[in-house]
């Protein structure tokens, strides 16, 4: 027995396992063992044949640890579950229900790059800061991914406090059939040297694992593509979240608010192999353009050129100019900000409004998440795509074509279509 005690000190030091598992898993051992010695006396055709009998009670006794692990970790002790890793399996765990779904695996793993780091591999990145603690509150970065226009950053977050198993769902598909818990940020973040952006309802979503830990998922968006690598610094300054025990309140705030600072520092690659970008150049007779279409595994982007007026010095004059912000410049001086100017208002472009909708192949819509004049976004979900169709309708009938039941009826509702092979 001396292997299995070397075995199984290993194992219970590792987890904690109840002493009715234990017992039932160490008669199991012994009863194997027994069976090894009766037949140390069969002849060679017997071993021959009872070789697969051994063969398949050690298979059985590993299926024994698998399955007093099972309980273990999933029935008998809740505890113990909690403390399964969870840095390096993040994407996997949330990946299916968070708004852009899909399949994560074989995605950077940053435990891995730092472990890389310390044995000199030259395409590691030790300057890599993945954890950062202030105000009882712990985050770390366990992976991430970037398909060149945007950045998945995988987290987990430990709260000494608690309160996260109280935050309420909140749906991430049109028909409400799946559903994340969030926590919101508040902070900047950057790539490489560029100037920082301000988190602007930018959220970790993903679910509550116990009452001290949260895992997410935040996608930041960047404002041209990129096939390089670079680096991203991350710098939050609040993490607020919700508590479902406050719904019947009336209180529109969340009812946590964290103030501190966490620091990351995240490298990262982009994904220049399943991630496209595909020419349409299709205008319609109002002027509106479909220009292209960027395709990755978790969004569809579609660039537009929008048509839009703007005014000229003989339908705004300066005398219109001074009636509208005069007094307006003068509470904004007041304040130290600077004034509105007449050349800025003649620079300003009124663009016409339109609403895009796109289905894949097999007639099935991509959510639409957010849009302006110059590009809407679509969460792919775990949609196959080999084909795009894009449509696109005027204000006339306004989200009619969002609220398309069918694609029929969206291409009834839209002044554009096109259809793009990928």
């Amino acid at each position: 027995m001396k292997r299995y005690e070397d075995f199984t000190g290993g194992l219970q030091k590792e987890v904690r396992i109840p002493e009715q598992v234990w017992s039932q898993y160490m008669d199991t051992l012994e009863n194997i063992e027994t069976l090894a010695a009766e037949r140390k006396g069969e002849d060679r055709m017997g071993r021959k044949r009872k070789h697969a009998g051994r063969t398949w009670i050690k298979a059985a006794a590993a299926a024994g640890v698998l399955l007093a692990g099972t309980m273990v970790f999933g029935c008998v002790d809740p505890v113990a579950a909690s403390e399964l890793p969870l840095i390096g399996r993040i994407f996997e765990r949330i990946a299916e229900d968070t708004t852009y779904s899909g399949d994560y695996t074989e995605k950077t793993v940053l435990q891995e790059e730092q472990d890389a780091g310390r044995q000199g591999e030259t395409e590691a990145k030790p300057e890599a800061v993945c954890t950062a603690s202030d105000q009882g509150l712990t985050i770390t970065a366990s992976e991430v991914y970037s398909d060149g226009y945007s950045i998945y950053l995988a987290v987990e977050v430990e709260s000494e406090e608690g309160g996260f198993s109280n935050i309420p769902p909140h749906y991430t598909r049109r028909f409400e059939e799946k559903s994340s818990q969030m926590l919101q940020a508040a902070g900047s973040w950057r790539t490489g040297e560029g100037e920082a952006d301000v988190l602007n309802d930018d959220r970790f979503e993903g679910k509550a694992v116990d009452d001290h830990t949260f895992i997410g998922m935040m996608k930041l968006d960047q404002d041209t593509y990129s096939s390089e690598g670079d680096v991203l610094n991350l710098e939050l300054s609040e993490i607020r979240y919700e508590d479902g025990r406050d719904s019947d309140s009336g209180q529109m705030e969340p009812g946590h608010r964290i103030q501190g600072t966490w620091k990351l520092t995240v490298p990262f690659t982009a994904d220049t192999e399943q991630s496209r970008e595909i020419a349409v150049n299709k205008t319609g007779p109002d002027g509106l353009c479909i220009q292209k279409v960027f395709v990755s595994p978790y969004q569809v982007i579609v660039f537009t050129d929008t048509p839009y007026t703007a005014l000229t010095p003989d339908t705004y004059t300066e005398e219109d100019f001074e009636k509208q912000w005069g007094e307006k410049n003068k509470e904004i001086t007041a304040k130290g900000d600077e004034a509105v100017t007449y050349e800025e208002m003649l620079s300003r472009k009124y663009y016409d409004y339109y609403e895009l909708a796109a289905y894949n192949q097999d007639g099935e819509a991509l959510e639409m998440q957010y849009g302006d004049e110059e590009k809407t976004v679509f969460a792919v979900q775990g949609h196959e795509l080999s084909k795009l169709h894009i449509y696109a309708a005027d204000d006339s009938d306004e989200f009619g074509l969002i609220k398309a039941k069918s694609e029929q009826e969206a291409l009834e509702r839209s002044v554009l279509d096109a259809e793009v092979e990928l």
